[in-house]
């Protein structure tokens, strides 16, 4: 069976404004049960993480080793994150979220992760716990409000 790739890029601010109506609503990011890497740029649109799929036994991102997102907001503070990551994709070796919105709390517990990668936050992260016992590489930047100097 041969891997699958999927990169998709969308930016609003090319399109015509008829196209406008999608700010308000969000897109839906689907199972794709052969993908083995996903990259996608989503400037300024809100993602929604299958929760459906999720609930009816479905969904699981079986084979996806590599998701790398940016240039997107969430609205559920960043539950749908933590649960894709921890229960949907068992063989995540590595995840890069950049420049997100919404995202207040990320709960990461997964045995298959190796690197982590979190890149200016719009919204800055209240909370971060990670659970990776394979581990190797973690970068977290900008992600954090910062109350001053010590």
């Amino acid at each position: 069976m041969r891997d699958l790739t999927i990169s998709a890029h969308f930016h609003p601010n090319v399109y015509p404004k008829s196209v406008k109506f999608l700010y308000d609503q969000a897109i839906e990011i689907l199972c794709f049960v052969r993908a083995t890497e996903i990259s996608l740029s989503i400037s300024g649109i809100q993602v929604r993480l299958s929760h459906e799929a999720a609930i009816t036994g479905g969904g699981e991102f079986t084979r996806l080793t590599k998701l790398q997102m940016c240039e997107f907001r969430v609205t559920d503070g960043g539950d749908g994150i933590s649960e894709l990551v921890s229960r949907r994709c068992p063989c995540l070796e590595v995840l890069e979220l950049e420049r997100i919105e919404g995202v207040e709390a990320l709960t990461l517990i997964t045995d298959s992760l190796q690197r982590l990668r979190l890149i200016k936050f719009k919204t800055f992260l209240e909370q971060l716990q990670v659970k990776a016992r394979n581990l190797r590489k973690m970068q977290v930047l900008h992600c954090f409000a910062c109350s001053g100097w010590w």
